[in-house]
């Protein structure tokens, strides 16, 4: 399919020629070509759609070189048009034979490809004969039933049928849809360069070569994760438009596109179907125009979270086009007259291209007004905003877009009073709060929030805060490159301060990318992913659902609690996973104990009342756990409980040998996890360590516990321990493999364990030890670190690969 796939590329190009701003039409118009399907080009008059499907007739071969039928058939249809004008006139020597049919030759019922302009002013006497031409490719002259050698039909219209349910079969039986509009202006110097010429003969696709591609994709593979998404897409679209009436979808084309996704795949020359085909169904699950947002984001929305991170594949050709990007649909009819709307007190009509500026705090606090902050406009903040005189923060209800120009919002905090609080959040938010606190009772400032809640698709980038956090609630939307800062309170006597803060507390199908935050990153998540974030306390104080954490670096934890989750190339100083993950998976993470800031990890210490509610699990919170049954607390240095879920290629091991690590409370620790049921722990490694008492406070480190403390049905293989960590042997191999300690060199990681250091580790030679490629030995993340990482996001690999995207 090699040969097949070049001349699909050389033919895009050729069909291209001429023709500005129409490459998403010409690829829609060939595959529909290709996979022998129907498609509608829907805009105003003047926007080449004719010419498109004339092209692409071109580009077919004729089944018979002898026959007297032609390829292509136009037509412009009317209210007024005849069956006749369609199909062809009625045969004088049949009727006289009383037979009723229709001399067909030459007309739509004998060609391959059909052009119809304007198809939904048809008289119903035609659209009632399309219909079996469209689905089944038959067509009924007079008492006979005949098969149509059409190939693709492709329709235009000016505007789409609306209260006509009539037509709404009609329409279904159109597979892909595509809006044209006329050219951009940024294009509009192009059309002065072309010309009447075309790029000279080129060689036709053959009926032969679309019946092999057809007879190919019948062998195509559709891998159980291309099931579970089109199903998660198909249930999701009933949810979302449950109460919109003009927006279904048919068992008809749910069973066309899945023949879309294998032509898409056999023509790319691939074997099953991947993640790219998938993207296809954008332009084939809406009904009404206004819905074509909602579609994109929601196709795209299931494709990111299952989606990875993989290697970039060294001199891949196919890999060139990384930069292609799908372009998501806007509301046309909204965007005409956007560039002229005048919004009232504000710089800008809210547009991409003359967004709203926000130079002042004034207008920064005009976003509480609904017809401002409300309406997904763009905003761009254009200087450095103090709004300390600022005594009551408004709430914000965000929908937009915001760049902050990376710009800071500076406020203060708000007055002191006296709050309880919970042990597990007032030891991992704060930056300077972890160490010393006797009793649940603090001096908290509040910290207000620049947005109460945002929502519907919007997006917050480039954002700098101080003594201000960004979000309450975010849904459905994006952060990207927003940093904070929370000033450490002065302590004076007894009397110390408590900054409970967070950049967004709870998050809800969103993505975070690369940001930093002095206190927690976030609360809770649930069905969003987390990428390339540093926290100098914890990234999640609580529970991640459903999500992917991937490239972060946290001074304290990754998070408390995993429940189908995925935690992947993270770092933490403290426990990795602070309680419990369950049907989740870790793989390729740090635990780098240290002291910080020069005390011991006080963090974990039962002589400030905090660790039964911070690590670990007891009896109490698992139930039916006999392991749990005892007074002390539990922990795993990478997750305390491991419950249905896998840890792989994880290391647990010191930043500086040479300083023991002292933990402070009555605890049995063990190296990776302490209980675990039915899980599996793989490769992973304990470095040197030690684990220390202090004072006259107990600290259980039995040998038994080197890796795990208790296993039911479990797999524990490939792990190793540092010869500093004692060891009773086991024969389930919960203790792991004794190693010498010079042993674990670059070449041991890399030969014998097969760790990845192409893309995912990197040795550093200072400290002796692995680290992850994101970071060399610091906890910050910088800029030119990450962009080390060699490696790509699956999605975006294969639709640069796509040659239909």
């Amino acid at each position: 399919m090699t040969d097949l796939k070049n001349k699909i590329i050389t033919l895009q190009e050729h069909l291209n020629h001429g023709l500005v701003g129409r490459k998403d039409e010409v690829k829609a118009a060939l595959l529909t070509l290709l996979a022998g399907e129907n498609l509608l080009l829907v805009g105003p008059p003047g926007t080449a759609k004719s010419l498109l499907a004339r092209r692409v007739a071109g580009c077919l071969q004729s089944i018979d070189n002898n026959s007297d039928n032609p390829i292509y058939f136009e037509y412009l249809l009317t209210k007024f048009s005849t069956p006749e004008e369609v199909f062809g006139p009625l045969s004088i020597s049949e009727l006289k034979k009383d037979n009723f049919k229709r001399n067909t030759t030459g007309y739509l019922p004998t060609v391959q490809i059909a052009f119809l302009d304007e198809i939904f002013k048809a008289s119903s006497s035609i659209l009632n004969a399309l219909l079996t031409i469209l689905n089944e490719r038959q067509y009924h002259n007079g008492a006979t039933l005949s098969a149509v050698p059409l190939q693709a039909l492709i329709a235009a219209s000016n505007e789409l049928p609306t209260g006509q349910e009539e037509l709404n079969a009609l329409y279904d039986r159109f597979l892909i849809r595509k809006f044209v509009d006329y050219v951009k202006p940024d294009d509009i110097a192009f059309l002065f360069e072309l010309s009447d010429d075309d790029d000279g003969d080129i060689e036709n696709i053959s009926m032969e070569e679309i019946k092999e591609l057809t007879k190919r994709s019948d062998d195509v593979i559709v891998p159980a994760q291309i099931v579970r998404i089109v199903q998660d897409i198909w249930l999701k679209h009933r949810e979302i438009f449950s109460e919109d009436r003009r927006e279904s979808l048919s068992d008809r084309r749910l069973v066309k596109l899945i023949k879309l996704l294998r032509i898409s795949a056999a023509s790319n020359g691939r074997h099953e179907v991947d993640l790219s085909d998938v993207v296809l169904f954008k332009d084939s699950l809406w009904n009404h125009p206004e819905n074509k947002e909602a579609v994109f984001d929601l196709i795209f929305d299931v494709l990111r979270k299952n989606s990875c991170t993989v290697e970039v594949m060294p001199n891949d050709s196919s890999t060139k086009d990384s930069q292609k990007k799908i372009e998501k649909p806007q509301n046309t009819e909204r965007d005409i007259t956007a560039e002229s709307r005048l919004i009232k007190g504000c710089k800008g009509s809210g547009t991409k291209n003359n967004p709203i500026l926000i130079s002042n705090y004034e207008e920064l606090l005009d976003l509480e007004r609904k017809d401002v902050g409300q309406q997904g406009y763009y905003f761009e903040q254009t200087t450095d905003i103090d709004c300390t005189e600022i005594n009551t923060w408004p709430n914000i209800n965000f929908i937009g877009t915001y760049d902050g120009g990376g710009h800071t919002i500076k406020y203060k905090k708000g007055k002191n009073k006296s709050t309880t609080v919970d042990g597990v959040i007032g030891s991992l938010i704060g930056s300077q709060m972890l160490y010393g606190y006797r009793a649940s009772k603090y001096e908290a400032s509040k910290i207000e929030y620049l947005f109460e809640s945002v929502q519907s698709n919007s997006n917050l980038v480039n954002i700098n805060l101080e003594d201000l956090c960004l979000c309450q609630d975010i849904t459905d939307s994006n952060i990207k490159n927003c940093n904070m800062v929370i000033k450490p309170s002065t302590i004076i006597g007894d009397k110390r301060n408590l900054e409970i803060s967070y950049l967004i507390r709870d998050v809800k199908k969103s993505k975070i990318t690369n940001c930093q935050t002095s206190s927690a990153l976030a609360h809770k998540v649930s069905d969003s992913i987390i990428n390339q974030c540093t926290s100098t306390s914890s990234i999640l104080t609580h529970t991640v659902t459903d999500s992917l954490i991937q490239l972060s670096v946290a001074e304290l934890s990754i998070a408390l609690y995993l429940k189908k989750s995925i935690v992947k190339q993270c770092q933490s100083s403290g426990v990795l996973v602070g309680k419990s993950a369950v049907d989740s998976y870790i793989e390729n993470c740090v635990v780098l104990l240290k002291n910080i800031d020069g005390n011991h990890l006080y963090s974990y210490s039962s002589q400030y009342n905090l660790p039964n509610k911070l690590f670990g699990v007891r009896s109490d919170e698992i139930k039916n756990k006999s392991c749990y049954a005892n007074d002390r607390s539990n922990v795993g240095l990478v997750v305390s409980h491991l419950e249905s879920s896998k840890v792989l290629n994880t290391l647990v091991t010191a930043y500086d040998e040479s300083i023991d690590i002292v933990m402070t409370t009555d605890i049995t620790w063990s190296g990776i996890a302490f209980g675990c049921f039915d899980s599996e722990i793989k490769g992973c490694v304990l470095g040197s360590y030690k684990i220390l008492k202090h004072s006259n406070v107990g600290v259980s480190v039995e040998r038994a516990n080197r890796i795990v403390g208790y296993a039911e049905q479990s797999t524990l293989e490939n792990n190793l321990a540092a010869d500093i960590h004692r060891s009773i042997k086991s024969k389930t191999g919960d203790n792991g493999v004794t190693i010498d300690r010079a042993r674990l060199t670059k070449n041991y990681f890399e030969n014998t364990l097969h760790w990845n250091f192409d893309s995912i580790w990197q040795w550093d030679e200072g400290n002796n030890i692995p680290v992850l490629q994101m970071q060399a030995g610091d906890l910050v993340a910088s800029t030119h670190l990450v962009q080390k990482v060699d490696t790509e996001d699956l999605l975006t690999r294969q639709i640069s690969q796509n040659i239909w995207l």
